[in-house]
């Protein structure tokens, strides 16, 4: 078995963000916690009528939801 030929690419890595919106009304009161990839916190509160918005200027990597 030969594993294809790969590149690992080259610096600066470029990375894309997004923003995003969760909008249900049953999350209403949840803790969230935005989460880098090296799992540092970069964001926290409280939902407020169901909505969350996901901004773009920080480095979310996954979002924690906890009631």
């Amino acid at each position: 078995f030969f594993a294809p030929k790969c590149s690992p690419g080259k610096l600066p890595v470029l990375v894309a963000r997004v923003n995003g919106v969760v909008d249900a009304s049953f999350l209403t009161g949840m803790k969230y916690r935005f989460v880098d990839w090296d799992r540092v916190e970069v964001g926290s509160g409280v939902m407020r009528e169901g909505t969350l918005r996901i901004p773009a200027d920080k480095p979310v990597f996954y979002v924690g939801l906890t009631r």
